[in-house]
């Protein structure tokens, strides 16, 4: 296995629209922090030698205040020896630079600055000349000094210019690989999906859709499905849709119907769940010989930028015991095998264009799939992102839709769990529907409509061929402190 820069790894994210208020008064970036640390043991200081002072930005605070700008933040040093010294600090604005020299003389100095224009971006140290372990992307050379991102430029669209829908399609339609992110849970973006595909196939008809949403284990099941060889409700079920992905299935049903429809390939691109899941609780070398063999040959962990709003995802949905170097290498895993299974297709069908519709975090700036891809086959593509964040450089074209309404199928409204072949309740809340029918926790639920239940995923798939206004009837074996257990039957309506 080839490795690509320093040996790093993380998972997904698409950017939620930032609304850019030109007025604002006070901003309290969300718990900032710079912390120049590496995780090597022989660090060197900006100067050379070896320290173990560690120097770290917290709390900045920009507030709006008589016409000007007060900015405020903590500096703290640690380490065996913590002595005074002038630290060198420049805050950029949008109306040039501002140098100052600020007195650090304890353990943690709160400064405050008042400028005359908005500030940008704070760096200390910026020449590197004090007696301080470097960051992570200092060594790197990709940054000099320690930046702290305050505030983003306004971004200015100019209306005469705006492109419509079929502006994009056409402007993207000669590129061989098209990537369209999206927001799962958003009908609106899988709508818009479906639009790219159709347009792009009455120019094309050799094209194929790359999913995200299903596992390479499962490539046989979707070609049976395609070609008409198994019906819907088996190919749920054989792709383990519900377990391994989990999104209500109306999302993606429309476009799956129109692959079926004209013939069109779908192909699987992720890896296996449990290979992704067991990297991220203990890393890539716990993997066995045999599951190695299912991941890529190379994986490049040279993307800094990529690994530090990674980091940032980490840090809004990280578990107390989680690992951000192993949630990393899983993320990289997902992201090269996805990209591995695009440059095979198109390796083995040279004359198709493909459609790649993933989350937009592995789509955005081109850091996870796309010039993953692009390093393994040169081919040339363009990135489309759906409600995505302004910003210069994370795709080729950004859409703003309206929002749209769905049909998703009914639920239960309870909680289950799986246990030696039972599915039981363990809990239901108090406005729930089959509480009001008579269910209660504890209720192991055997069949629904006389068809037999025995795991989350047979409920699911029974679910989804409901709609609003119909009734299921469920089976539920109930125990009796006194007089043992007995089957009893409920009926809910949705």
């Amino acid at each position: 296995m080839k490795i690509y820069g320093s040996f790093y790894l993380t998972t997904l994210l698409l950017a939620k629209v930032t609304v850019v208020l030109i007025m604002l008064l006070t901003i309290y970036p969300e718990k900032t922090m710079a912390t120049v640390n590496s995780p090597s043991s022989d660090n060197k200081l900006a100067d050379g030698i070896s320290n173990s002072l560690e120097l770290s930005v917290e709390r900045p605070r920009v507030l709006f205040k008589n016409g000007g700008f007060e900015l405020t933040f903590e500096l703290l040093q640690k380490g065996k020896e913590i002595t005074p010294q002038e630290v060198p600090v420049k805050v950029y604005t949008t109306n040039g630079e501002v140098v100052e020299k600020l007195k650090l003389d304890k353990e943690k100095n709160t400064f405050t600055l008042i400028l005359k224009d908005e500030p940008l971006k704070v760096v200390i140290d910026e020449a590197q000349t004090l007696k301080r372990k470097l960051s992570e992307s200092e060594e790197a050379g990709l940054t000099k000094g320690i930046e702290i991102e305050l505030r983003k430029a306004p971004k200015v669209i100019e209306p005469k210019k705006l492109l419509s829908l079929t502006d994009v399609i056409e402007a993207v339609s000669d590129k061989k690989i098209i990537y369209i992110g999206e927001y799962h849970d958003k009908f609106s973006h899988h709508y818009l999906q479906k639009r790219f595909i159709e347009a792009l196939y009455e120019k094309n008809k050799k094209i194929a859709i790359g999913m995200e949403m299903f596992q390479r284990p499962f490539q046989s099941v979707l070609d049976n499905y395609i070609n008409g060889r198994i019906e819907e409700r088996e190919f749920l079920k054989q792709t383990e849709y519900f377990k391994r992905w989990g999104f209500d299935y109306n999302l993606y049903k429309p476009i799956l119907d129109l692959a079926r429809e004209k013939k069109i390939p779908v192909i699987a691109l992720n890896i296996r769940r449990e290979i992704t899941e067991k990297v991220s609780r203990s890393g890539i070398e716990s993997l066995t010989d045999e599951e190695k063999k299912e991941i890529p040959e190379e994986i490049d962990f040279s993307d800094y930028r990529y690994r530090e709003r990674l980091r940032e995802v980490f840090k809004e949905h990280r578990r107390p015991e989680g690992n951000f170097e192993y949630f990393y290498q899983s993320q990289l895993l997902w992201d090269e095998t996805m990209a591995n299974s695009i440059a095979e297709f198109l390796k083995n069908a040279p004359d198709y264009q493909m459609v790649v519709l993933a989350g937009g975090g592995h789509i955005a700036y081109g850091s996870g799939i796309p010039k993953r891809a692009f390093r393994r086959n040169k081919a040339p593509y363009a990135v489309v992102l759906i409600d995505a964040e302004l910003d210069r450089d994370i795709a080729d074209f950004i859409i703003y839709p309206e929002p749209l309404e769905g049909i998703i199928a009914p639920k239960l409204m309870v909680s289950l769990k799986e246990e030696n072949g039972k599915l039981i309740i363990v809990d239901l809340p108090e406005d729930s529907i089959s509480k009001k029918a008579g269910l209660k926790k504890g209720d192991i639920i055997l069949k629904i409509d006389n068809s037999p239940i025995t795991t989350i995923e047979d409920l699911r798939i029974h679910l989804f061929y409901k709609k609003p206004g119909d009734s299921v009837k469920v089976t539920v074996l109930r125990r009796y402190f006194l007089f043992g257990e007995k089957e009893k039957e409920f009926v809910i309506k949705f």
